[in-house]
This record gives C-alpha cells, structure tokens and sequence, in this order.
C-alpha cells in the first residue's frame, strides 16, 4: 500500500512541474527587454484582492514605478499583444480546481462550521483575467479594435464571466469604449451597471465629462439603485470635477435616508465630499449637524478637517 502511495506522490508532483512548465513557456508569449508579456503582467499586477475579486467602493492602488515601467513595456509591444489578452479574458478554472474549492467549501461550511469563509478566493482564472484586463488598459485607446468582444463580455453580466474587467478595460478607452457602457439598456441588469459605475470610477482623470451622467443616475433614480450601492455617489467624489453641481447633490444624499436608518448612501456621500477638500465648504453646516447622529460619530469629523484644511 506505501509503495502504491509513493507512486501516486511522485506522479502528482511530476504533473505539478509539467503544468508549471507549461504556463511558463507559452508559445503565443512576445518579448520585450528580454521579458515575456507574461513576465510584465505578473509586473503590472497591483495584486490587489478586491480588484481580482469583487466591485466594491474603493479605488485601486495607485501604480509603482514597477508596473509604470511594465504598463510602457507592454504598449510597446503593442496590438499584437490583444488576442492573447483576449484569450485570457476568457480564462475558466478547470474542473478539478472547481472540484477541490467545492470540496473544500463543504468541508469549512459541514465539518468545521465556519458559514461563508474562504468564499472570495482569488482563483488562477480570476488572477489571469484581472492581469488581462490591466495589460489591456495599459493598451488604452490602441486596443480599440476589440471594443466590439468587450462589449460582448459586458452584456454577459454574470459575476463569473469577464463583464467586470471589460468594463474596466472599456472605460480607459476613450469616448469609443466609454460610449458601450453609458448607452447599456435601461434593462440592464444591476451587475453590468455596477460594473460600468465601478470602472468609470476608477478613471477620474479621464471621466471629468461624464459628471453629468453620474448626476443623473444620482438624482433620476432611486438612492443606492446601482446594484443596491451608491457606486454613482463614490464614482463622483474619485473624478471630484465640477464642484458647482455636484457639491448639492451630495449634500443632499447626506439627509436623504427616505425613511430607513442611514447607510451606504450617506457613507459615499462623506467620502466624496472628502475629496473636493475646500470646495466642499458648503457641506460644513451638514456635517456638523451629522456629527450628533448616532449613526456617524468619527466619519463627519474627518470631512470637515479636509475641508477645512482646504485638501482632499
């Protein structure tokens, strides 16, 4: 029986370092500077969790000298680079990688009783998507050619298929990509418009002209309607462009609670006021008021200090 074991072990190791091989020498890899396109994603990689993961209110990271360096090595090597990224866009985990989280999310959840933990694992197909979907955006307008597969991905909105990081790629793209996800239907579903939201607010310093769409989704529609979160409220404080407009607004939200306790409403309100510093003078009466609420206690105080301190 030990002999039988020892065989399966040196199989499965032997079948480890052929799958490791074969991710490292891919035949449709380019070269630049003596590194593969590979080697300059796994660069540009933020490795952050959330971005591979979910779409959550929070902007990424802001970008090292490394991956500066890599995001310029891969627009270097140019369009060729697209239908392998496209590829990758694609990427699904194989069923023996599904098998073994199944398998380990029931024994978490049946035998050690731990509800709901280890669920946002980043799986090697989320990572190679997310690596993807940054190698493209560094691309930016040169990748336009492929905003017709984009934009088939974005009107695919499951939260495992590529919609999320299309939308991303879309919104870095100029008014061509921009235009896929400010037209989407009004039967879009809450996933593609979180999407949208979510990527457009991760490009403030190319999405000034889109304030107005931001404050129409803010104003026309049901608070937190996005999806049940405010990523319209939070998309406005990351590009914090024309003060004027959307200083009321926010102002707004931060006592409209129709009827319920507040919450993630008035939370993205306070942040974006945040971020327009001394331009958001005209909040410091609401938030002072807010500071007796039981509901904010530290959050309105921390506003009012980049106000008043006349910086974001």
């Amino acid at each position: 029986m030990s002999r039988r074991w020892g065989i399966v072990v040196v199989a499965l190791l032997l079948s480890g370092v052929v799958w490791v091989a074969l991710l490292s020498s891919r035949p449709d890899d380019l070269s630049y500077h003596g590194k593969s396109l590979s080697q300059w994603q796994d660069q540009l990689d933020d490795h952050f969790f959330g971005a591979a993961n979910w779409v959550g209110m929070i902007a990424l990271p802001a970008k090292t000298t490394e991956q500066i360096e890599a995001a310029d090595a891969i627009r270097a090597l140019g369009t060729n680079t697209i239908p392998r990224l496209l590829r990758d866009l694609s990427a699904t985990d194989s069923r023996v990688f599904e098998g073994w989280q199944q398998a380990q999310q029931f024994f978490r959840e049946k035998i050690l009783r731990q509800k709901g933990f280890g669920r946002d694992v980043v799986t090697p197909a989320k990572r190679t998507r997310w690596k993807a979907a940054l190698a493209l955006d560094a691309l930016g307008p040169a990748a336009q050619s492929a905003i017709p597969q984009l934009a088939s991905m974005v009107n695919k909105p499951t939260s495992s298929s590529p919609c999320k990081q299309a939308s991303f790629i879309l919104a870095g793209m100029g008014p061509a990509g921009i235009a896929v996800l400010t037209n989407l239907p009004p039967s879009s579903n809450s996933w593609q418009q979180m999407c949208a939201v979510w990527a457009i607010g991760q490009h403030p310093q190319t999405s000034t002209n889109l304030v107005p769409w931001l404050l129409a989704l803010a104003t026309n529609r049901p608070p937190g309607s996005v999806g049940g979160v405010p990523f319209e409220i939070w998309a406005l404080g990351e590009i914090h462009a024309d003060a004027a407009h959307v200083i009321p607004v926010l102002i707004e939200k931060l006592s409209n609670t129709n009827g319920r306790p507040p919450g993630m409403q008035q939370t993205a309100a306070l942040e974006a006021l945040g971020h327009y510093g001394k331009e958001a003078s005209n909040a410091i009466p609401a938030l002072k008021a807010m500071q007796a609420s039981p509901y904010f206690r530290e959050q309105p105080g921390e506003v009012l200090k980049k106000i008043i301190a006349g910086s974001p």
